[in-house]
């Protein structure tokens, strides 16, 4: 999570995960295309709804369990060790990502 846009979508969920860890719930609303089903128009409320997340949740572990590149769209699956509380679990997603003006976003994701 810097100034450089991530190269790829791999290097977005990696990214992505990290804001989650490092509290960063603009960078999470950026990386999110309008598409997506949680797409807030109210960007404020989003970004607050971001945050009440990132607050509650440890990041336990990240891994990539496939990469499936592509030049506009690409797929990432992978499963987040998460901690809320004294509740661990763990969260397995195929994420699918698109590119668009030069930029990877995450569209939407299938939860297994």
């Amino acid at each position: 999570v810097g100034q450089a846009l991530p190269t790829d979508a791999l290097a977005l969920m990696r990214s992505r995960y990290s804001a989650v860890a490092r509290q960063l719930p603009a960078y999470l609303v950026q990386t999110t295309h309008r598409k997506n089903p949680s797409y807030d128009p109210n960007v404020k409320r989003w970004v607050a709804s971001w945050q009440q997340y990132c607050q509650q949740t440890t990041c336990q572990g990240l891994t990539i369990v496939a990469f499936d590149p592509g030049e506009t769209e690409a797929m990432v699956h992978f499963v987040a060790g998460l901690q809320q509380g004294d509740k661990f679990f763990r969260l397995e997603e195929k994420s699918r990502f698109v590119k668009l003006n030069k930029r990877w976003l995450y569209l939407d994701g299938e939860l297994l």
